[in-house]
């Protein structure tokens, strides 16, 4: 299967664009999901898969919401709150036309582990809500837990769940107390929760890429 794939080839399902990229261990079958923020796309989040366990399909899905200042994103940008909905509903396709690309390429399905910067750990935090048998471990980067998510999806089916969160105290894009909130909420829950909090703006300083990259291998 894996002389099927070329490194960085681009597929469409049902008009949701994903970038594949091929493990580079033989008989590689661990799956990760790597989700951009708001004006990112398929191409941006590169530098977290290069430290990742050599036995990962990594696949870089495209947000569906077209941002005007260019790039992607998986609601449109507002307050926070008025994101959750799409977060949701995005999530869910996501689920969906993942599992289609999986089947139209021979790749054997096992729950996913998620990365997401910014916007795009929100929308990991709702899919893990919303999907958390079809999920594995989770890293939520320089992001915010969806307001109002319990409105959707049963928090309490998070406990056990194993997640990895990071933010920097400098980050003017979304304060750090986003964070922290997040961490707060899934112990609350049960989950299992690791987090670094560091000086960086946004975006994840040495010593947290670190920590991310042993969280996964």
């Amino acid at each position: 299967m894996q002389q099927e794939i070329n490194t960085a080839e681009i597929e469409t399902i049902e008009g949701w664009t994903f970038r594949i990229q091929p493990p580079k261990a033989e008989n590689g079958n661990r799956l990760m999901l790597l989700i951009h923020g708001w004006t990112g796309d398929e191409q941006v989040m590169n530098i977290f898969s290069r430290r990742l366990d050599s036995h990962y399909w990594v696949i870089f899905p495209r947000g569906p919401v077209t941002a005007p200042e260019g790039g992607f994103g998986w609601a449109p940008h507002g307050n926070l709150t008025s994101q959750t909905p799409y977060l949701v509903d995005n999530a869910k396709k996501l689920l969906q036309n993942f599992r289609k690309l999986l089947q139209q390429k021979h790749i054997e399905f096992t729950p996913p582990d998620l990365i997401g910067f910014s916007q795009g750990a929100a929308l990991a935090y709702a899919l893990t809500a919303c999907e958390p048998e079809q999920i594995g471990k989770v890293a939520a980067l320089a992001g915010f837990f969806p307001y109002g998510l319990n409105n959707f999806c049963s928090l309490e089916r998070l406990e056990g769940k194993s997640f990895y969160i990071t933010h920097g105290r400098q980050d003017e894009t979304l304060p750090v107390e986003e964070g922290r909130k997040a961490v707060e909420i899934l112990r609350q829950t049960g989950a299992n929760v690791a987090y670094c909090e560091s000086n960086a703006t946004h975006k994840v300083d040495a010593k947290c890429f670190n920590d991310l990259s042993a969280f996964f291998n």
